[in-house]
């Protein structure tokens, strides 16, 4: 891949449109950039980095960094890069339409107004779930357009001055995040403010994700197309000897609930351990509570998963010198030992 122009605007140190033609440099190998601290070097690659995958080039600068402080208020930030890879020329540029944008941007104002007339705590606690849920979707649905951080941020700044209006003497800037989910893709954000126990999340803190393009030919609608969906879903016939062999089993004292989910489960994992990934035979399995009987659990679908009868001795062993047989003869990594790790907790056993 060979750069040929980029285009910034409001990017970095760079307040205005400015272009950089590389084609003047010609078409030998090794080049050098120098200037000033702070003129703008790193911008530039920070810039390409972008534009490709939606990143920094370090890591110790965010997306929502890339605003320049000298760009004034109408001027958009963006990065378009032309580049040149095996003789075609390509253009990386995307962002979220202008319909979308004023569509989204009242979304966001009208739940504010919602939060601000939360009756009672619990109230608030729910309205800030649902505002943080609607932010959840919009940036998955968006995210694979290339200046969907500077889409995000021009429309925060719309929508924080409602926030700072109508909240400010109810938000906090330090809390405590138990959302998973929320601590994994947003908790680095320095932006993260607070109502209540709530965290109210930044909605300007998004990266681009690069598309995943499965097959052209890959279409419900013609024969081929179909056989290629058919692909992906037809089990191992060893997957589907072992499905005949739950079906016709019967385990004293369970009831028909956990058969008929044991079975269902083996299925949907494509017989594979839900720790090591592993497909398993007849003997091998075990239709684990991940919450066990004894302490409330039920025999419902989602309270269950497959894995190996030796991982299944591993979750409940408390003796240390069976956790250390057992770690030895599975040889887990690891992703695997947090998996088998979550599972010891939901089981009321410490982490390994």
């Amino acid at each position: 891949m060979r750069p040929l122009m980029l285009k910034l605007s409001a990017f970095g140190p760079y307040a205005d449109k400015t272009e950089i033609d590389f084609t003047k440099l010609g078409i030998g190998g090794i080049y050098l950039i120098t200037g000033d601290t702070g003129a703008g070097k790193t911008t530039i690659f920070d810039a390409i980095t972008y534009a490709l995958y939606g990143n920094p080039s370090g890591n110790n600068r965010e997306v929502s960094m890339f605003r320049s402080k000298y760009a004034q208020p109408d001027v958009p930030t963006q990065v378009e890069l032309t580049f040149d890879y095996y003789g075609k020329k390509y253009v990386v540029q995307s962002h979220m339409s202008k319909k979308s944008k004023k569509r989204v941007a009242e979304k966001l104002k009208q739940k504010i107004v919602e939060i601000e007339h939360s009756r009672n705590a619990k109230e608030l606690g729910i309205q800030v779930r649902h505002y943080n849920t609607i932010v959840f979707g919009i940036h998955n649905y968006y995210r694979i357009a290339t200046h969907i951080s500077c889409d995000c941020s021009k429309i925060y700044d719309e929508v924080h001055k409602v926030i700072y209006n109508r909240l400010r003497y109810k938000l906090k800037s330090k809390g405590i995040i138990r959302s998973a989910f929320i601590q994994k893709y947003y908790g680095k954000s320095k932006m993260m403010c607070f109502l209540g126990d709530a965290p109210l999340v930044p909605f300007s803190y998004v990266q681009t994700k690069t598309p995943r393009y499965k097959k052209v030919k890959i279409c419900k609608y013609t024969t081929e197309g179909r056989e290629e969906i058919h692909k992906s879903l037809k089990f191992d016939e060893s997957i589907i000897a072992v499905l005949h062999m739950l079906a016709k089993s019967h385990i004293s004292g369970r009831s028909i609930e956990y058969m008929d989910n044991r079975v269902s489960l083996y299925a949907a994992q494509y017989g594979k351990c839900a720790v090591t990934g592993k497909v398993l035979w007849i003997d091998e399995i075990h239709c684990h509570h991940k919450k066990p009987v004894s302490h409330g659990g039920t025999y419902e679908y989602r309270n269950l998963v497959i894995v190996h009868a030796e991982v299944h001795k591993l979750i409940h062993a408390t003796r240390q010198e069976t956790i250390i047989a057992y770690l030895n003869r599975l040889n887990l990594a690891k992703s695997q030992l947090e998996k088998l790790n979550k599972l010891r907790i939901l089981a009321g056993n410490p982490a390994i």
